[in-house]
């Protein structure tokens, strides 16, 4: 599983900007693209074990081609069906 991107301070890409800690879609940027974002410190890559993604959380809604299952309790407290 890839990575959740996370946005280090206000960036723009693709039209779209970006607030200071907020999650980056996942194939936004081509793999060279998101290297020099890395690089020069304006994205940070989190492990999907430490940070989950919501994008593929809620891929179903994200349009997200990836998904990550929510676990009982989870769609408990967001009252969501199995």
């Amino acid at each position: 599983m890839k990575p959740t991107l996370v946005a280090i301070h206000q960036l723009k890409i693709a039209d779209r900007v970006f607030a200071h800690g907020e999650e980056i879609e996942p194939d936004l940027l081509p793999d060279e693209r998101l290297d020099w974002h890395i690089d020069h410190r304006q994205i940070v890559e989190y492990d999907p074990r430490v940070r989950r993604s919501l994008y593929r959380l809620f891929s179903v809604f994200s349009g997200c081609q990836e998904s990550e299952p929510l676990d009982e309790s989870e769609r408990d407290a967001y009252c969501l069906p199995e």
